[in-house]
């Protein structure tokens, strides 16, 4: 297809580009490379940090050409992968997190740095750095550093000589893609993809110099072996985080509980939290892991052990990081208790079930994929985030103990009061920002049909967990009050989960539907706003119900 001129049409560079062709896709970036600058400037507000983003957003976007449903959106999809990109890049701290430019790297007393295009001059000064700076420093901590910069030429022996070429010219002599794919006689598509292929060789080599100590010593204690336990079967609800943990109680002793029950007692099923704008899709697993988790699973006797950020950063763990999580993994098999854990191979909760030190290989599920996980790619899933929960420990919790701690989580998290992760509404608010979202126009599409399948879900178990308790007491019949407000809170649930259910279906998963149609615009609206209204008064029944089962 072209536009009667004999040029091809931007139409026909996406089509082929979803179809692989990195051709096709050069075409586009040099399109629309200033423009995706330009959105990466103006929210990082730093140039250095925005030709990063530049840079990872459109290795990200070739990788996930074939997501691009309507190719007539390009350019809406491409500015949502940057400003994705910048949001991620931000929460780590800084306009450069944790990397500097090596352009800017000068010593004291020096007019000017290191050679940027020569790696070894730029090793070499670094190795000095520290010593002239501080005369007196301690002899130790300067063998350290000259050990870290040997193990950085070590790790870079991985690379072939086109491909340290080619890092040389990208992080020391800072050229762009561009300038790299005339330099080596490329296509700007295969810089593309060699970089982010460099960038991961380097990172796995560096890796296993990093874990090399720590299966050493496994090794020389005698610990060097394998496990696996029987394979888990997580799911039953679009709740990930519930349905692994409900499988992972399976290997321990102690209460059983149903999908029901789970949700209920953890929280899950009253919990929303939307992200204001956009509706994005990590509106679900939006809150404070480690805090929101530990209280849940108090609730029914669970003591939880955690390694993780405490807000979700989307930022890889270090080495160091990762031999913790394998060293909790290694003692939880051990015990024969799978261990629950974030982004293993999707964005989702699933559990790892065994290992393999010689192969240095995971036996992991999620609700996507059963399959080995290398170590080297713990935490290294689609949002390179880790975050693990173990279980340390039971007992017995009585049952309108259990139920208090719910009505409480329940309500703190409905009326606002809990401690919500920066960027994301929670509770009553939230209803109203999903709502907000729909009016301006800004809704994205698969991330507001994965918020209206996941509510829809959460808000089905708050019914059937309001009537289980309705209509019986594991000890003792409830008193005809609590009974009767049981039942009237669960009617509320009921209507905010039938909302949410025609909201899903006028917005599948994972699709998305069309939420920037006017029509379907306002009948979002009205759904949310009846589904805001029920849950307003189920929080307020909730509320009566927990006052009298405190007295």
């Amino acid at each position: 297809m072209n536009n009667g001129d004999g040029k091809i049409s931007e139409q026909e560079w996406v089509r082929r580009a979803r179809g692989g062709d990195r051709e096709a896709f050069g075409e586009l970036v040099r399109l629309h490379r200033a423009r995706a600058f330009g959105w990466a400037r103006s929210m990082a507000g730093d140039p250095h940090l925005a030709e990063d983003v530049v840079q990872d957003a459109l290795v990200r976007a070739f990788l996930q050409m074939g997501s691009l449903l309507d190719e007539s959106r390009f350019l809406p999809w491409l500015k949502r992968i940057v400003h994705n990109e910048v949001r991620m890049k931000l929460r780590r701290g800084g306009p450069h997190g944790r990397e500097r430019p090596f352009g800017g790297m000068k010593m004291k007393g020096e007019s000017h740095g290191p050679d940027p295009s020569n790696l070894e001059d730029i090793l070499n000064w670094l190795s000095l750095r520290r010593e002239r700076e501080e005369p007196g420093s301690d002899p130790e901590a300067l063998f350290l550093r000259r050990e870290l910069l040997e193990t950085v030429r070590l790790v870079l022996r991985c690379l072939n000589r086109r491909e340290r070429t080619m890092f040389e010219a990208f992080f020391f002599r800072q050229l762009s893609p561009g300038e790299i794919a005339e330099l080596l006689s490329m296509s700007r598509g295969h810089v593309y993809t060699s970089l982010h292929r460099i960038k991961e060789k380097v990172r796995r080599e560096g890796f296993r110099l990093e874990i090399r100590p720590y299966l050493q010593t496994r090794k020389e204690q005698g610990q060097m072996s394998k496990k696996k336990l029987h394979p888990p079967q997580p799911g039953g609800s679009w709740n990930s985080f519930v349905g692994a943990l409900g499988e992972a109680l399976r290997y321990t002793e102690g209460e059983t509980y149903s999908l029901i029950e789970l949700m209920g007692y953890t929280g899950q099923a009253f919990r929303i939290q939307v992200h204001p704008g956009d509706v994005d899709v990590a509106g679900p697993t939006a809150y404070l892991w480690k805090r929101v988790m530990e209280r849940g699973l108090s609730g029914i006797g669970v003591r939880m052990g955690y390694c993780g950020p405490e807000i979700p950063s989307y930022e890889p763990p270090s080495a160091w990081e990762t031999t913790d999580a394998l060293r909790r993994i290694h003692q939880s098999v051990d015990r024969g208790v799978p261990v629950i854990g974030w982004d293993l191979f999707i964005p989702e909760f699933g559990l790892i079930y065994g290992y393999d030190d010689e192969k240095e290989e995971l036996d992991a599920v999620d609700p996507k994929a059963r399959r080995s996980l290398p170590y080297d790619r713990l935490g290294r899933g689609k949002l390179k985030e880790l975050a693990l929960v173990t279980i340390d420990g039971r007992e017995r919790v009585e049952p309108k103990t259990a139920l208090r701690g719910a009505l409480q989580m329940a309500l703190e998290h409905g009326e606002g009061k809990e401690p919500a992760m920066p960027g994301y509404v929670q509770g009553i608010a939230a209803y109203s920002a999903w709502i907000q979202a729909f009016q301006k126009g800004g809704v994205d599409p698969f991330g507001n049909a994965y918020n209206a399948a996941v509510y829809a879900d959460a808000r089905q178990y708050a019914t059937q967990f309001l009537l289980m308790w309705s209509a019986t007491c594991p000890e003792r019949p409830t008193a005809p009050q609590e009974q009767l407000l049981l039942a009237r809170a669960a009617t509320c649930y009921a209507r905010v989960a039938e909302s949410l259910v025609e909201l899903q279906t006028l917005f599948p998963f994972p699709s998305g539907g069309h939420p920037t149609g006017p029509e379907e615009a306002r009948v979002a609206v009205k759904l949310l706003k009846a589904a805001r209204e029920a849950e307003s008064e189920g929080l307020h029944l909730l509320g009566e119900l927990l006052e009298k089962i405190t007295d």
